[in-house]
C-alpha cells in the first residue's frame, strides 16, 4: 500500500535526522581523536625488558659523551615487577589487593571507563589513571580531555586486558619524591622489594598514589597519618577483616634512611636545565625518565671555569698568586692577572659565573655560587650599577647619544636618593654618557632615569631579557643598591647587545619568552628524537644602531682610563665590550664582558649569613672574567661590531657633545645615529673678559689694562653652588664697578637695560636733553672696549626725554656689544652714556624626544611623559608644550618634561622654545596615539 504524503514526509525527516546524527557523531569523533596519542606507546614505555620508563632521565654535555647528572634518587634502580604471582619477580598480593580496592573497586568487571560523568576530567579507574598520566599528561583538564581520556582508557583495556593495565600502572605510578613505580617506592621508603610488602606497608604505598607529596621523605608524619586513614577506610568497606586491620594498624613502619645525593655534575646548571626541560616537555614526563638530554654545556670549558674560579678565590682570600703554575692542569688559570687585595673577610667569599654564546643564546658553562669552603648559600643577587646601560638604551632610543652631556653632581640626584653616591664616592661634574657608563658613574644615569618614566625604561630592558626590574616596578634607587635578579637574566640582556640587538635562545612556553638555552636535543632511551632545539629562536628587540652605540661605548678602552688607569685588568688585547657593576654596600661586584661570539659574566659576593665589613673591589670579579674571556676567545678573530649604515662619526667637543670651537679643550670623535648629529657649536666652555684684579666680569668701564680673557664652564644655575665648592671654573656673577661719572640723568640710555640680551630690530630709548644741545647720536661697537664705533642712523639735534634715540637693526650681529650715546654741546664738548648688551639673533634649538612620531603609547598610572631637548647659545627663557593646538605646560628650567594626563586617541604635539632675547623656535609636529 502506498504511503501517504504525511508518512513519506515523516520517513524523510527520520532519515535526515539519522544522517545528521551520524554526521555529528563523525564530527565529534574527529574532534576528540585529533592528535590523539597512540596507545601503542604504552608497550614502548613500559616493556618489562627495555621499557623507556625503566631508565631515568640523563643529562649529557653537548658532545653527548659525558653524563652530567641522572635525574631521580641516588642509587635508584627501576625494576619491572609482574602481577602474575607465578613469575619470579611479582608484586605483593596485598599491594595488588589494596590498590584495586582503593583506586578502582570495579576494576575486574568494568571496561576501564567510569561512566558516571563523561565530562569529568578526573581519572577514576586504573585505566583512566594510566592514560592520563602517561599519554595525556600535557593536556589541561577540560570536557574534551575527559572524553579523550575515556576513549583511550577503553581502547587500552580492550586491546591489552585488565591484568596488563594493572601491571603497567603499578610500574609507572607516581609515589612522590621523584619516585615512579611501586618497586622504586618500596626500596626508597621501606628498604625492601614491593614483592615483600605486608598489608601495613602496602597501605602506605597506595596512600602515596593519592597524595605523592606527603611521602615519608618530605612529610613523614603526614604519610603515616594517611596510611592509617587508608587502613580504616578499607576495613570499613570490608576489604580487611578485623584481625587484619588490627594487626596492620598496630604494626610500626620503619622508614629507610634517605640516600645522600651523589652530587653528579654541575648542580646549578642541572637545576636550570631540568626546569627548562620541564617547561618544554612537562615536568611529569621529565621526571618519569626514559630521556637522554643533550645539553648546551661544554664539559671542557666547564672544567676550566671550575678550576679557574678556585684559583681566583685563592688569589683574593689567601693572596696566592700561583695561578700560572697550574697551566698544565688548568690552562685558563694562567690568564689570571696578578692582583693584590688586602682581604679581611672570611673564606666564605662566593663566586658565580656564566659563559654564553650570544649568537645562539646557548649556555656553555655555569658556576653556581661557591666558596673555598664550599659553604652552601643562596645569595640575593643585586644588579646595582650593572643596570645602567639599559637606562641608557631608553635614552638613546629618544635621540641621545654617547656624546650627550649629563651632569654628575648631587643636585642631579632624585630627591629620595640624596644620600646616594657614585661607587668611587665622589662627583665628576660635566660628563657624557660614554664617560658615565665606562667609569660606572651612577649619579648622572639616575638623573637621566628621572627624565624617562620607569615603565618605559624597564619595558625596553625587559625586551632584552631583563624582566626582574619591571616586575619589581623599580625606581632609580635600583641603580645604587637594589634590583634582585639572577645570572641568566643579566647574561641574556647583555648577550642581546652582543648580538647587535637580537635575542637568541630557546622559547619557553611557560614564560612565553626566549630564554638562555640549556637544551640542544632530547632523545628517548631508544634513540627517537623527541625535541631538537639545536637551531635557536631569534627575536630582534633593539635596533642594530642603538645596540652599536652601547657596544661602542663599552668597548672604548680609553674611556675607562679615568677610573681604572692604563693599563688595567679589563684590557685583554681585543675589542671587548665590558661593564663593571657594584652595589652601594660594596658587598657584591660584577663584571660582564663580551665579543660578538662569547659572553663571560662573573659575580663576587658575600654569603647571606656573612656580616663582613670588608668592602669588595670591583677588580676582584674582573680578574676571573679576564682569565675566562682570554681563554675562550684565544682562537677568535678580533672583529668587533660592524658600524651600521645609519651611524655616523662626527668630531665633537667633549663632554658637551656639541660642535668644537676654538676654545674647546678636548676635541674628539663620537658616533651618532643619522639625524641626531650635533648642529650647534659648543656652549659648555665660554670665554669671558674679567677684571683680573677683582675677578668680576669686565665692562666698558673696566680699564683696558686690567681686562683679561678667561675660559669658564657654563654651569646650570641649579648646580652653581656645588660647582663652586668643587672648584670648577664657574663664571663670575658680578660685573665690574660702573663709573658714577657716567650717570648723568640728562644723558642716558634707559632701554635696552644694561647687559640685556636683544635680537632683531631694537628701539633704543633714553634721554638726550642738555640746554646747549647741538646734536646727539647713538653708536655701537663690538666687545667690551670696542676699537671702532659705527653710527646708528642719523644724528639728531632736537632734545629727547625718555623717548626714542635710535632704531638699531642687529640682523647679522652676534655677541657682546657696547652702545654709546654721544651728546654734542654748542661748545663742541661731548658727553656720553655707555651700556653693554648681548646681541643674540640665533634661535634656540628644540626637538621632541618622546613620544616618537607615530608611536602608540600606553599610559603609566594614567599619564604620559612628554620630553623635549632644548638649548640656546645664550640663555633659554622657556619651553612650551602645545598639544592638539593648546598650550598644556610651560617650563623654564631643565629637564624639559611635561607629565600629561592622557586621553585616548590620536594627538598632535609641538614644542616651542624661546630664548632671553625673544627668539623662538618650533619643533616639527609629531602625531602619536594613546592606547586604552
Amino acid at each position: 500500500m502506498a504511503l501517504n504524503a504525511s508518512a513519506r514526509l515523516a520517513l524523510a525527516m527520520i532519515s535526515i535526522s539519522i544522517c545528521v546524527l551520524f554526521l555529528a557523531a563523525g564530527f565529534l569523533y574527529a574532534w576528540l581523536s585529533n592528535d590523539l596519542p597512540a596507545i601503542e606507546q604504552l608497550p614502548v614505555l613500559l616493556n618489562r625488558q627495555n621499557g623507556e620508563l625503566l631508565q631515568p632521565t640523563r643529562l649529557l654535555d653537548r658532545s653527548g659523551q659525558q653524563v652530567l647528572a641522572t635525574l631521580g634518587n641516588s642509587g635508584e634502580r627501576r625494576t619491572f615487577l609482574s602481577v602474575n604471582p607465578d613469575e619470579p619477580g611479582h608484586f605483593s598480593l596485598q599491594l595488588l589487593r589494596l590498590n584495586v580496592a582503593v583506586l578502582d573497586p570495579g576494576f575486574w568487571a568494568d571496561d576501564g571507563v567510569d561512566a558516571t560523568d563523561w565530562l569529568d576530567p578526573q581519572a577514576h579507574t586504573l585505566a583512566e589513571r594510566l592514560v592520563k598520566e602517561l599519554l595525556l599528561a600535557d593536556e589541561a583538564d577540560s570536557p574534551r580531555t575527559a572524553l579523550r581520556m575515556k576513549l583511550l582508557a577503553r581502547q587500552v583495556t580492550l586491546r591489552y586486558g585488565r591484568t596488563q593495565v594493572l601491571e603497567w600502572y603499578l610500574n609507572s605510578a607516581d609515589f612522590g619524591h621523584n619516585t615512579f613505580g611501586a618497586e622504586s617506592a618500596a626500596q626508597l621508603y621501606l628498604g625492601k622489594s614491593a614483592a615483600d610488602l605486608n598489608i601495613a606497608e602496602s597501605a602506605l604505598l597506595v596512600s602515596l598514589i593519592e597524595s605523592p607529596a606527603l611521602n615519608p621523605v618530605d612529610a613523614p608524619a603526614a604519610a603515616l597519618e594517611n596510611q592509617q586513614q587508608l587502613l580504616k577506610t578499607v576495613a570499613a568497606a570490608g576489604v580487611l577483616s578485623s584481625e587484619e586491620f588490627n594487626q596492620a594498624s598496630a604494626q610500626p613502619l620503619t622508614f629507610a634512611p634517605v640516600p645522600a645525593s651523589d652530587g653528579q655534575g654541575n648542580s646549578g646548571f642541572v637545576q636550570y636545565a631540568e626546569q627548562q626541560l620541564g617547561d618544554l616537555l612537562g615536568a611529569n614526563r621529565v621526571a618519569r625518565g626514559g630521556l637522554d638530554v643533550i645539553t648546551t654545556l661544554d664539559a671542557t670549558l666547564q672544567a676550566q671555569l671550575d678550576c679557574t674560579t678556585q684559583r681566583a678565590l685563592l688569589q683574593i682570600v689567601v693572596g696566592d698568586q700561583a695561578g700560572a703554575n697550574d697551566a698544565q692542569a688548568c690552562p685558563a688559570a694562567a690568564y689570571l692577572p696578578t692582583q693584590q687585595f688586602d682581604w679581611q673577610g672570611s673564606a666564605d667569599l662566593l663566586s658565580a659565573s656564566l659563559i654564553l654564546d650570544p649568537q645562539n643564546g646557548q649556555i656553555l658553562a655555569y658556576k653556581a655560587p661557591t666558596s673555598l669552603t664550599n659553604t652552601p648559600s643562596i645569595p640575593n643577587f643585586q644588579a646595582g650599577s650593572l643596570l645602567s646601560p639599559f637606562v641608557t638604551l631608553a635614552a638613546f632610543a629618544r635621540g641621545s647619544s654617547p656624546a650627550t652631556l649629563v651632569w654628575d653632581a648631587p643636585a642631579t640626584l632624585p630627591t629620595d636618593l640624596d644620600s646616594a653616591a657614585n661607587p668611587d664616592g665622589t662627583f665628576h661634574g660635566p660628563v657624557n654618557y660614554r664617560l658615565a657608563l665606562a667609569n660606572d658613574y651612577v649619579v648622572p644615569i639616575s638623573g637621566v632615569f628621572n627624565q624617562i618614566d620607569a615603565q618605559t625604561i624597564w619595558t625596553f630592558a625587559a625586551s632584552t631579557g631583563l624582566t626582574a626590574p619591571k616586575a619589581q616596578n623599580a625606581g632609580a634607587e635600583i641603580l645604587f643598591g637594589g634590583g634582585q635578579t639572577d645570572l641568566f637574566q643579566i647574561a641574556q640582556a647583555y648577550a642581546t647587545l652582543a648580538a647587535s640587538g637580537s635575542k637568541y635562545g630557546l622559547y619557553d612556553p611557560q614564560s612565553e619568552q626566549i630564554e638562555p638555552a640549556a637544551i640542544l636535543q632530547v632523545r628517548s632511551s631508544n634513540g627517537q628524537v623527541l625535541l631538537d632545539a639545536s637551531q635557536p629562536q631569534q627575536s630582534a628587540v633593539v635596533s642594530t644602531s642603538i645596540a652599536y652605540l652601547i657596544n661602542h661605548v663599552l668597548s672604548d678602552q680609553s674611556a675607562r682610563w679615568t677610573s681604572l688607569g692604563h693599563p688595567n685588568v679589563l684590557e685583554v688585547g681585543k675589542t671587548v665590550a665590558v661593564k663593571l657593576g657594584q652595589v652601594q654596600g660594596k658587598d657584591q661586584v660584577w663584571t660582564v664582558g663580551y665579543t660578538p661570539q662569547t659572553l663571560v659574566l662573573t659575580w663576587l659576593g658575600m654569603s647571606a649569613s656573612e656580616n663582613s665589613t670588608s668592602n669588595l673591589d670591583a677588580r676582584m670579579a674582573a680578574g676571573l672574567w679576564r682569565a675566562m674571556i682570554q681563554y675562550t676567545t684565544a682562537d677568535q678573530a678580533d672583529e668587533g661590531w660592524a658600524k651600521p649604515l645609519d651611524v655616523n662619526e662626527v668630531q665633537i667637543c667633549s663632554p658637551s657633545g656639541m660642535l668644537p670651537t676654538a676654545i674647546c679643550p678636548n676635541i674628539t670623535s663620537d658616533v651618532f645615529i643619522a639625524g641626531n648629529e650635533p648642529t650647534q657649536a659648543d656652549t659648555l666652555y665660554e670665554k669671558m673678559e674679567v677684571n683680573r684684579e677683582t675677578g668680576l666680569l669686565a665692562t666698558v668701564f673696566t680699564p683696558a689694562a686690567l681686562v683679561e680673557e678667561r675660559t669658564y664652564l657654563n654651569v646650570p644655575d641649579s648646580l652653581r653652588s656645588w660647582a663652586e665648592s668643587a672648584g670648577l671654573a664657574v663664571p663670575p656673577q658680578g660685573y665690574d664697578a660702573i663709573s658714577t661719572a657716567q650717570t648723568n640723568p640728562n644723558i642716558q640710555i634707559s632701554s635696552p637695560s644694561l647687559f640685556a640680551p636683544i635680537a632683531g630690530k631694537v628701539t633704543i630709548s633714553g634721554t638726550a636733553n642738555l640746554e646747549d644741545l647741538a646734536s646727539f647720536g647713538v653708536q655701537f661697537g663690538q666687545g667690551i672696549n670696542p676699537d671702532t664705533w659705527q653710527q646708528i642712523g642719523e644724528s639728531q639735534n632736537a632734545p629727547v626725554v625718555n623717548g626714542t634715540l635710535a632704531e638699531w637693526d642687529t640682523t647679522g650681529l652676534e655677541g657682546l656689544y657696547a652702545l654709546r650715546l654721544n651728546v654734542v654741546q654748542q661748545n663742541n664738548q661731548i658727553q656720553t652714556a655707555v651700556i653693554q648688551v648681548t646681541v643674540d639673533n640665533t634661535p634656540p634649538q628644540i626637538s621632541i624626544l618622546s613620544p616618537q612620531d607615530g608611536a602608540e603609547v600606553t599610559p603609566n598610572a594614567g599619564v604620559v611623559l612628554l620630553t623635549a631637548n632644548a638649548s640656546d647659545n645664550v640663555a633659554l627663557a622657556r619651553v612650551e608644550f602645545w598639544l592638539d593646538g593648546k598650550k598644556v605646560e610651560e617650563r623654564s628650567v631643565a629637564p624639559y618634561t611635561s607629565i600629561w594626563t592622557a586621553t585616548r586617541g590620536k594627538h598632535t604635539l609641538q614644542i616651542k622654545a624661546f630664548d632671553s632675547a625673544g627668539n623662538e623656535s618650533d619643533s616639527a609636529s609629531i602625531q602619536f596615539t594613546v592606547l586604552p
